[in-house]
């Protein structure tokens, strides 16, 4: 694993959830999902929806993807625990020192 990667797949997680939890361009849906239990805490929390972000794009294939995704050395589930433990811990360490945590 090369840490550019890990960097480049954090930010990218990071920014996806971002935009999700943050922009204009999703308040409509947020504020749709307002009063929906479950729903309406995953698009307002940036580390809840960093976290189905990341399984979004562990399971979607892209191109930028597929060739990340062995840089990372995917082998099983502990990898997988792993890298959504890293993604829940980098997502709050970054969204405090921004401002965007809840």
């Amino acid at each position: 694993m090369q840490w550019i990667d890990l960097v480049f797949f954090t930010g990218s997680v990071y920014g996806l959830a971002w935009i999700i939890t943050k922009s204009k361009l999703f308040k409509p849906v947020r504020d749709r999902l307002d009063g929906v239990k479950f729903l309406g805490d995953l698009v307002q929390c940036i580390v809840c929806t960093s976290v189905w972000v990341l399984q979004a794009l562990l399971i979607i294939p892209c191109r930028m993807g597929s060739s990340l995704k062995p840089s990372l050395g995917w082998a099983g589930f502990g990898d997988w625990l792993m890298l959504t433990g890293w993604i829940v811990f980098s997502s709050w360490a970054i969204g405090y020192l921004l401002g965007d945590a809840d």
